[in-house]
């Protein structure tokens, strides 16, 4: 069993997850930002030379798209992209990568031709920049499969990481309440001292 627990409930159950009766705990919304992260690195990553589309096995059971885990990959410099708070609008390529990704849309490569810059040698193509027109002409799948490759995801699935710096600053708030109690306090004594 795995727990997702508020963070003073935390404390109380580590003996389960040191005996090993717990397999993990999220303690809190540190944990819940850890989570949101981990969700985005491996669920949410598109690599723009792979065909993520929904496959199924022998079985008859459906494999939904996304990356295989690995303590390797959260060290990779796409998988620090996509822990990113601001919002992202460019898919940015190399050429094998942008060769890669035209050659699943053939019909629409005028269009995205049409729509990419060079930026530091990647092709780059600015999702802020299609139009109503030209969404509808790309079609559904294609345009959202552009705006996954900004590695942007949607501020409502950023809930936690943006929690987390509110209450960073909260916390902070409460360290110079503490010091300045502690100032005022032996600024009182050492007035009473010389009373």
């Amino acid at each position: 069993m795995a727990v997702g627990v508020t963070a003073v409930m935390a404390a109380d159950l580590y003996p389960y997850l040191q005996s090993g009766q717990l397999i993990g705990m999220l303690s809190g919304l540190k944990g819940a930002a850890e989570y949101e992260k981990l969700v985005d690195i491996f669920a949410a990553y598109r690599d723009p030379m792979i065909d993520y589309s929904i496959t199924v096995d022998e079985g008859g059971n459906k494999i939904l798209p996304g990356r295989p885990f690995g303590r390797e990959i959260l060290n990779d410099e796409s998988s620090l992209a996509l822990s990113k708070i601001t919002t992202q609008t460019k898919a940015k390529f190399t050429a094998d990568q942008y060769a890669a990704f035209t050659a699943k849309y053939p019909e629409h490569l005028t269009l995205l031709n049409s729509l990419r810059s060079d930026e530091e040698g990647l092709a780059v193509i600015d999702v802020t920049q299609i139009t109503p027109d030209m969404r509808d002409q790309m079609g559904e799948v294609l345009f959202r499969e552009l705006n996954q490759l900004t590695r942007n995801t949607l501020y409502k699935f950023k809930v936690a990481r943006i929690g987390m710096n509110a209450q960073s600053v909260a916390h902070i708030m409460i360290i110079v309440f503490i010091i300045m109690g502690n100032v005022g306090y032996f600024i009182q004594k050492a007035r009473g001292a010389k009373d």
